[in-house]
C-alpha cells in the first residue's frame, strides 16, 4: 500500500514520519541514518517499509531491555507482545538473541536463583519466580 510522506520530525534521538493516510512510524537514530531519509510528499509503499523496520526496532528494543538486566525469554517476548510487535517478528528477534548468546534461560535460571538465595528466599518462591518470567521448570 503506497502511502505519500506528510510530515517528518527530526530528533537526535530519530525520526517521526508521518503519512497523509494518518499512519505514524517512529525510526530511531540507526535506523533513519541507514534509510535514505523521507521528505514531506515522497510516496513510499508504507508496508514494505514496516516489514524492513520494525524487526530492527524490535530487535534494538529487546538488546536495551537486556542491556539494564539479564531477563528470560519469556520476559523479552512478553514485553515485546506489549509494545504490539507481531508474532513472527518476535521470534525471529529470540532467535537472533539466542543465536548471538544474548539469551540463554538456563544462564539467566541460575543467576536470579543465586541472586535470591544470597537474600534467604526459599527454593520453592525462587521455582515460582522463574516460572513467572517464563522460564520452563527444567531450566528452573
Amino acid at each position: 500500500m503506497n502511502d505519500v510522506v506528510a510530515e517528518v520530525e527530526e530528533s537526535r534521538r530519530g525520526a517521526m514520519v508521518r503519512f497523509e493516510g494518518g499512519e505514524r512510524l517512529w525510526f530511531g537514530r540507526g535506523a533513519w541514518l541507514e534509510r535514505s531519509p523521507l521528505r514531506p510528499g515522497d510516496v513510499e509503499d508504507l508496508d514494505g517499509l514496516k516489514q524492513w523496520l520494525l524487526p530492527r526496532q524490535a530487535l534494538a528494543g529487546a538488546v536495551r531491555l537486556l542491556a539494564a538486566r539479564a531477563r528470560s525469554t519469556g520476559e523479552i517476548r512478553q514485553k515485546l507482545e506489549a509494545y504490539g510487535y507481531m508474532d513472527d517478528t518476535v521470534d525471529m528477534v529470540l532467535y537472533k538473541l539466542e543465536k548471538e548468546g544474548l539469551l540463554d534461560d538456563e544462564a539467566f535460571a541460575c543467576e536470579w536463583a543465586a541472586t535470591r538465595a544470597r537474600h534467604q528466599i526459599g527454593r520453592g518462591r525462587i521455582l515460582r519466580e522463574l516460572v513467572h518470567k517464563g522460564v520452563s521448570r527444567d531450566a528452573a
